[in-house]
């Protein structure tokens, strides 16, 4: 892979990442990358890893960086060559502590350079996983705040209507039942979305039967806070 010219962006921490900006520049200008640093020459999960670090503090000008030296793999049936992701990137960026607007853009780059928002990495979409830490963490402003994010952006709260109806009904438990229950703006758009594509109940029965599960528990371990540490 040829490095292009474009240059690194500036480092604004301690004079260790001022001293690894001067050495990848000197890689880059020296025509040595290719023979050291490339992607090509690297193991994936250490691509991964850079991707991953420049992802969840939401640095967008060094996850560009990275994107414009290809250290994204290819995704969908072309990439049968390459191991499967195990880091859910727009999921890290959806829990990043960084500014809204950051992970914003943050976001936007990685679905520019072809990340599905939908895509299930280790049994979890990022819509999955920001919903795990409303329920764990009860950040609701910014948990609402990312979740309308990637609602906009294209995630689902149900399988798409266009896939035959045994495939979607067969699909349509596992990953919304990780939804429900975790914070009750997304329970209530998940149910006006069953309402409004009319499923068959005995799929809204095993949602709402969940929902009420959840609200249920929900309910005990704040009382259970309460008691615990004085609330």
């Amino acid at each position: 892979m040829k490095a292009t010219s474009t240059p690194l962006p500036a480092p604004r921490g301690p004079s260790i990442q001022l001293a690894v900006s001067a050495v990848l520049e000197l890689l880059l200008s020296t025509g040595k990358w290719n023979s050291l640093l490339s992607p090509v020459h690297l193991d994936p999960s250490i691509c991964e890893k850079a991707l991953a670090i420049a992802t969840e503090a939401a640095q967008v000008q060094n996850l560009q960086w990275l994107l414009d030296r290809g250290f994204l793999p290819v995704r969908g049936p072309q990439s049968s060559s390459s191991p499967p992701p195990t880091v859910n990137l727009l999921g890290l960026v959806a829990l990043t502590t960084g500014a809204d607007d950051a992970a914003a853009a943050t976001l936007d780059l990685l679905l520019r350079a072809g990340l599905d928002v939908n895509e299930i990495i280790s049994r979890e979409t990022a819509l999955t996983l920001v919903a795990w830490r409303c329920d764990l963490w009860q950040e609701s402003q910014r948990c609402r705040v990312r979740m309308r994010m990637l609602l906009d952006r294209g995630a689902h709260l149900l399988p798409p209507q266009n896939l035959p109806h045994a495939t979607r009904c067969g699909i349509l438990g596992p990953l919304s039942l990780k939804l429900l229950g975790r914070h009750p703006e997304l329970d209530r758009l998940i149910f006006q979305e069953l309402e409004a594509r009319r499923e068959p109940w005995p799929v809204g029965e095993r949602l709402f039967g969940w929902a009420e599960y959840c609200a249920h528990i929900r309910e005990i371990r704040q009382y259970s806070w309460r008691v615990r540490y004085l609330i």
